[in-house]
């Protein structure tokens, strides 16, 4: 029983207030054992995540989760645009915020290395469509080389146990058809 994907489902339906104030982490049933990422941390006695990307979204949502389930989150992504989620859930009082650059190695490199984290998500990246196509070599370099970036500066950091790499339906070959993405589908 992994309540890692439809927690988040549940969360986004309810919305920010409601969940921080009601969201458990442990397993309905028994209101003990703790499940999927919660059971993940807790098992391995894993505190420190480390997360690119942070101040979007999908990152901010990640961080108030990772928050309550007791993580010292360290984040590293650009400054959040004004009416952000991040900004409006006040999700960097939960946490440590540095600004950055995926494309910058070296200050990726050295916050890296004094976060010291032992887990990682790399959320960060330009992920709209048609800015892609606007302006394709940069959004190569932020979304290519910015991975290759966080995995060059993870070798130098011992305490990594592992590292999440996310991504968009968008790395799938679109064959016209109106049916949702598996993993096993073609990358185009």
């Amino acid at each position: 029983k992994d309540l890692a994907i439809p927690t988040a489902q549940v969360i986004v339906r309810k919305g920010y207030r409601k969940q921080m104030d009601s969201y458990s982490a442990f397993d309905e049933a028994d209101h003990k054992t703790p499940t999927g990422l919660a059971g993940y941390l807790k098992q391995r006695g894993i505190k420190r995540v480390f997360v690119t990307g942070h101040t979007g979204f999908k990152g901010a949502w990640l961080c108030a989760w990772l928050h309550k389930l007791g993580a010292h989150t360290i984040g590293y992504a650009l400054p959040p645009e004004s009416r952000s989620l991040f900004l409006q859930a006040r999700i960097a009082d939960r946490m440590q915020s540095r600004d950055g650059d995926v494309r910058d190695l070296d200050r990726l490199r050295t916050a890296l290395r004094d976060a010291q984290p032992e887990i990682v998500f790399h959320m960060a990246a330009q992920s709209l469509v048609r800015p892609s196509y606007e302006s394709p070599v940069e959004t190569f370099a932020t979304n290519v080389m910015g991975t290759a970036h966080l995995l060059e500066a993870l070798r130098g950091v011992p305490s990594a146990r592992a590292v999440v790499i996310v991504t968009s339906d968008k790395c799938y070959e679109n064959d016209g058809r109106a049916e949702a993405f598996s993993e096993t589908a073609a990358m185009g």
